[in-house]
């Protein structure tokens, strides 16, 4: 598997097809690393010129700083680039390596194992995003994130906090989502949530989702912002609706039968004590202590268009999350059986999942794909659905065509549409509405699939 990450990627470097410059989302990182030449990224930092998200995802453009400094290599944009795809190959092949020992021990035949490493590293943001705007945490927070699940199967405390650790700068959720897969690991569990217990956090999650709408609308957000597209005003009431109900019936059937952990006051001291530690750094070190402008973005883009988020998460990272739509409530089973800090890690990855700039939640496209691999029985029909689905959503095959295109502004056009038709709220109509039907059709044939397949 690591080898065939190897070759894939180093096909894709060769191939040289990319954004003009670090590209959009990677303009931050890249520059980090690239445009202060004079002064290394760390005195940046130190010097408190960055917002705080950025500032928590630096740890990549730290890493290639530090080599080309040591190495003597001169930190233009062009060897940053390049410093980033080499840093990105690395973490993809360790990815790789993680992924065949965590397929073993939770015990996946060798049909699924493989339908797992097509699903992890086939997709729009392995193929294309990691090599065209390279400039970013995602293949880092990626492997950090396949390097947790591992630490959790393995039953290694120290591993899992190092993992929580290091996540502190490439990805703030995934970040808190470690922190509490340590803090709830071995504890002794006490009652389990009954299905009332459950209907009631439910709600309570899926109400605050809604008022953080009315929030995002009475701060007068829902218009086009920096050039992507604007919100439907026609479709606004269902894609609320659709927001409330991902986050109450993903949140149910997750809590339901969850026992509650008895952690003791040491550990959750400890937890504490990390978080507020960290958090208390990262805003200390920025330019401005509390950067809402994410939060707010996560409503209003989730609203953009009637599921544009689920869209958005297939056309980034693969058609993995249809198979467990589909099986949502064995797949919630299957993260239960492994304890209330699994249980966390998925109720951060439902939250986070109302936000179609799925690059932000890529570190838990492994515990997806795993747990639904444990859950979901596969046969042939099944896997080879899948893998043809994976290799049309990563565009695998297509050509960017963007080297020389400046996409800081005019996303909607077509020429930039050719990268932003993955990439969550910039997707033009009609790319929407194309992968859109797209999506439901392989929802249909993957039900009559799992339906036979039950029969059988």
């Amino acid at each position: 598997m690591m080898l065939l990450v190897l070759a894939a990627g180093g096909v894709s470097i060769l191939r040289d097809d990319r954004l003009a410059g670090f590209g959009r989302d990677g303009e931050g990182l890249g520059r980090l690393a690239a445009s202060y030449a004079d002064h290394p990224p760390w005195e940046v930092i130190l010097d408190r010129a960055l917002r705080p998200d950025v500032v928590h995802r630096a740890a990549p453009a730290l890493v290639v700083a530090a080599i080309q400094e040591a190495a003597g290599i001169a930190r233009t944009d062009d060897n940053v680039r390049q410093g980033f795809q080499v840093l990105n190959l690395v973490c993809l092949a360790g990815a790789a390596l993680l992924w065949g020992s965590i397929a073993a021990r939770l015990g996946l035949g060798t049909l699924a194992a493989w339908l797992g490493f097509v699903l992890l590293f086939l997709n729009f943001a392995m193929a294309k995003a990691a090599w065209a705007e390279a400039t970013t945490a995602d293949c880092a927070a990626f492997a950090v994130g396949m390097a947790t699940l591992r630490a959790h199967l393995a039953r290694r405390d120290g591993w899992l906090l190092g993992c929580a650790l290091l996540a502190a700068l490439v990805s703030p959720a995934l970040f808190a989502a470690a922190l509490l897969l340590w803090l709830m690991r071995g504890a002794p569990e006490g009652r389990a949530l009954t299905e009332a217990d459950a209907r009631w956090w439910a709600t309570v999650l899926a109400g605050a989702g809604f008022l953080g709408l009315i929030w995002a609308h009475a701060l007068g957000l829902f218009r086009p912002l920096r050039g992507s597209t604007p919100v439907d005003p026609n479709g606004l009431g269902i894609a609320a609706f659709l927001v409330v109900a991902w986050l109450f019936f993903g949140a149910r059937a997750l809590l339901e039968g969850t026992a509650v952990p008895r952690v003791g006051r040491a550990r959750i001291w400890i937890a504490l004590g990390v978080y507020l530690f960290v958090e208390a750094a990262v805003r200390g070190l920025s330019r401005v202590p509390f950067y809402p402008v994410p939060f707010a973005h996560a409503f209003v883009h989730s609203c953009a268009r009637a599921g544009l988020f689920v869209v958005a998460h297939v056309a980034w990272a693969g058609p993995a999350l249809l198979l467990a739509l589909l099986r949502w409530r064995a797949v919630a089973a299957a993260v239960r059986a492994q304890g209330p800090g699994l249980v966390a890690v998925f109720l951060v990855l439902v939250v986070e999942g109302i936000d179609p700039q799925t690059r932000g939640l890529i570190w838990g496209l492994p515990f997806l794909v795993a747990f639904t691999l444990v859950a979901v029985p596969v046969d042939r029909g099944i896997a080879a659905l899948l893998a043809g689905g994976a290799f049309v959503a990563s565009r695998a095959w297509f050509t960017l065509e963007l080297g020389d295109t400046v996409v800081t502004e005019g996303v909607g056009d077509h020429v930039r549409q050719h990268y932003f038709m993955a990439h969550g709220p910039y997707m033009h109509a009609d790319g929407y509405a194309l992968q859109g039907a797209l999506i439901l059709h392989a929802l249909f044939l993957l039900y009559l699939l799992l339906r036979r397949a039950e029969a059988a």
